[in-house]
């Protein structure tokens, strides 16, 4: 159900402000949110919902998938491929088969909801907009009275939503803080501690877990529907790999190591030092905003899709056609070796340089009629203009959605 009013990170957080998030528990601290309100995430996704997009929607592996006991269950025990002509659908469930395996014990796991359910496809991109990291989404239907996945860290931020049921969750102190993406949980040696804290999650309740976190879970006698919105983090790791990436425009670094350097101590001691010496360098060498924006740039294209729209009715944009921008904070615009950079939703697109004038008149107003550009384009120019960023999405035939 595409509810009309968006659900946004403050209504997640609520009653906290995202200020007092950020500043006492981001990387920080788990938190936990019990409202007593069981509705908080009907704008988002109900149970209701769950249950017709199971019965109703054509999900396919893997965007259904069924876990049990710590481990996945191959897909073809419980989906196959359908013929329908000489087209091949592929991982389509059997609900029946789904089912039977829900009612002893499995787990209904619905990877990457976002990219299939608008609201939290709207959460998520509005999301990755403002904190400019990657945010994705997966739902889980667990029946009564069965454990989750083994006790395990996340090496990403982790939002729990309770939209339906009741599960147990139990928080441990973290082995390793705030891992990195490379550094996920080994079970190998490690041993469970005591718990931090044990809590109940009821309908609109809410976890945040910072990476690292230890949990394990447990159903009640009842069954639980909970979305894990997840938050994977770029860190000054990657802004420095962007570093070390530019030190290849400098020949004295693509030189070759000297032969042999791994063959002796005295080689090894030598190579350490002169390394030394090439890092005390680089601060002055690497110029930090050149290598900011370099990143920013691969950061930014990177972000989620929003889902777009199709409107069979519409008729064929014109020079009196009516077209929307997107709202500020959903697009940048820069200039680079004479095109003009557009990055928008998830997306970047160029455009030649003498379409500056209409850019700017695009950009400068909420809307604009596509004959307004015609006095630097021409009016067949303002047609090929609108039309190449209407079929990109930077400009749309009715008003988009702010960021919130």
């Amino acid at each position: 159900m595409d509810n009309a009013a968006q659900f946004t990170f403050r209504d997640l957080i609520a009653p906290l402000s995202a200020d007092q998030f950020f500043s006492d528990y981001w990387e920080t601290k788990p938190l936990h949110l019990a409202r007593d309100q069981q509705r908080h995430y009907a704008q988002l996704i109900s149970a209701t919902d769950v249950e017709t997009m199971l019965a109703e929607q054509d999900i396919r592996h893997p965007g259904i998938r069924l876990a049990k006991g710590g481990r996945y269950l191959a897909p073809d025990t419980y989906s196959t491929d359908m013929h329908y002509g000489d087209d091949l659908f592929r991982g389509v469930p059997d609900l029946d088969v789904v089912y039977a395996h829900y009612r002893t014990g499995a787990t209904v796991i619905l990877p990457a909801l976002h990219r299939t359910w608008a609201p939290l496809n709207r959460l998520c991109a509005a999301m990755e907009a403002e904190l400019n990291h990657v945010v994705h989404t997966n739902l889980y239907l667990t029946p009564g009275g069965t454990a989750g996945f083994s006790a395990h860290y996340d090496a990403h931020e982790v939002f729990i939503l309770q939209i339906d049921g009741r599960k147990h969750w139990r928080i441990y102190e973290p082995p390793l803080l705030l891992p990195h993406h490379t550094q996920p949980f080994s079970p190998a040696g490690y041993v469970l501690p005591p718990p931090m804290f044990e809590i109940d999650l009821m309908p609109g309740d809410l976890l945040y877990l910072p990476r690292g976190y230890v949990h394990d879970t447990l159903t009640s006698d009842d069954h639980s529907a909970h979305v894990t919105l997840g938050i994977s983090v770029y860190t000054w790791v990657e802004l420095l790999a962007e570093a070390l990436a530019a030190c290849k425009e400098r020949l004295d670094l693509r030189r070759a190591l000297p032969p042999g350097f791994a063959n002796s101590a005295q080689s090894a001691a030598q190579l350490a030092s002169t390394l030394g010496e090439i890092l005390g360098t680089l601060q002055a060498a690497v110029e930090s905003q050149a290598v900011v924006d370099s990143f920013k740039a691969k950061v930014l294209p990177g972000t989620i899709k929003r889902r777009g729209h199709f409107t069979p009715h519409a008729s064929t944009i014109g020079t009196d056609t009516r077209l929307y921008r997107l709202p500020p904070g959903r697009f940048e615009v820069s200039r680079e070796e004479g095109q003009i950079a557009l990055m928008f939703d998830g997306k970047s697109m160029k455009v030649p340089d003498y379409a500056g004038e209409a850019i700017e008149i695009i950009t400068r107003g909420e809307s604009f009629l596509v004959r307004d550009l015609a006095s630097s384009l021409g009016l067949d120019g303002s047609l090929t203009l609108a039309h190449a960023l209407f079929l990109a999405g930077f400009v749309t035939a009715e008003p988009a959605a702010a960021l919130v």
